[in-house]
């Protein structure tokens, strides 16, 4: 299984609309994606800014298509008017992330 780690940095709008609508509209997408097993969201309580998504697949290529997929992109740059850093991403082999976020890769505003 490969499992993805995100972190989104969004000022208060931003956390609003990924909370009534982003969050809900791109989990009715991965839903039906072949290979998809789950997705999550938490808060980070000692960043209020970051919103953490854990992204489950069944296999490196189901995630790899899902990746190429049109509507990936798409949303992924719908957060970007209201982002306030760079955001993060980890992927791994169903591993727990890790604590030092220096392994993280980061994507530039």
């Amino acid at each position: 299984m490969v499992v993805v780690y995100v972190k989104h940095y969004l000022n208060p709008e931003g956390i609003k609309y990924f909370d009534e609508t982003w969050f809900p509209y791109v989990k009715s997408i991965e839903e039906q994606q072949p290979g998809y097993r789950g997705i999550e969201t938490s808060k980070q309580a000692d960043d209020p800014e970051c919103v953490n998504i854990t992204v489950k697949f069944e296999d490196q290529k189901t995630w790899d298509d899902w990746i190429a997929h049109p509507l990936h992109q798409e949303v992924i740059n719908d957060l970007d008017q209201y982002r306030t850093r760079p955001w993060r991403w980890l992927k791994n082999e169903g591993e727990p992330a890790p604590e030092d976020i220096g392994e993280w890769n980061e994507v530039a505003l």
